[in-house]
This record gives C-alpha cells, structure tokens and sequence, in this order.
C-alpha cells in the first residue's frame, strides 16, 4: 500500500481545488507560496495482526494569508475527507477516513501567515 498521504493527496486533488506542487503538498510545506496545504502521515493505532487492516493517521497542516481564508481552506479538507466510506483509492480499500478532531488555530508564523491544522483517523486495507 501506498503511503496514506499519497492516496489522501490523489483524493483531494480529485475533490476540492487543490493542486499538488502548486498549493497541496506532501511532508513540510515550501516557503513558498503563501497559501497551501500539506499532508504528513502521524502514525496512528497498531495494525491487526491477523488481517490486513491498518489504522494510519493523517495530520493536515493548512497556511494562509488571511485567517478567514485559512479556515475556510481547512473546512474544506475537512468536508472532502471527513466521512469517506468504502472507496478505493491506488489499490486501497479505504473502509472509512473520519476527523479526529476540529479544525485547529495554531497561531500565525513568522510572517504572520495564518496556520491550521487538522488530523484524521483512517481504516484501510489492500484491495484484492
């Protein structure tokens, strides 16, 4: 199975208007841009070990020059992920992908850049 931001990374280009290398990305985000959004695997529960099942999570982490529009970009991660049921995404079964938690103000960075972050649970397995 692919590492979980990539397939999170394929369904969100796929659902919202984010562009990866543009203003999606996986890991740290660049300086550059101002505006974006970056995926990091966060570990997540161990996998069951008779079956294939694993519970990965997922933190999104969401930059931008107003707080308006940063929220507003972190709610919209939120309504494409949060909810996803029996879909397959590069050959993984994804069972169910929910929010772990709200929407987060981190504060702003060095340039006064608003920053969110958002993290998901996930329930996936190897499609057949």
């Amino acid at each position: 199975m692919n590492a979980p931001v990539k397939d999170l990374k394929d369904i969100l280009e796929a659902g919202t208007s984010l562009v990866f290398g543009t203003d999606l990305f996986i890991g740290l985000g660049p300086t550059s841009p101002d505006n974006y959004a970056a995926l990091r695997d966060s570990g997540g529960r161990p996998p069951v070990a008779q079956y294939t099942y694993k519970y990965p999570t997922v933190q999104v982490y969401v930059r931008n020059n107003g707080y308006l529009a940063g929220y507003e970009q972190a709610e919209t991660i939120q309504n494409c992920l949060h909810g996803i049921r029996s879909e397959i995404w590069n050959s993984t079964k994804y069972i169910q992908i929910l929010a772990s938690s709200e929407i987060l103000y981190l504060g702003t960075d060095e340039n006064g850049r608003a920053e969110f972050s958002l993290n998901f649970e996930i329930h996936r397995t190897k499609q057949n």
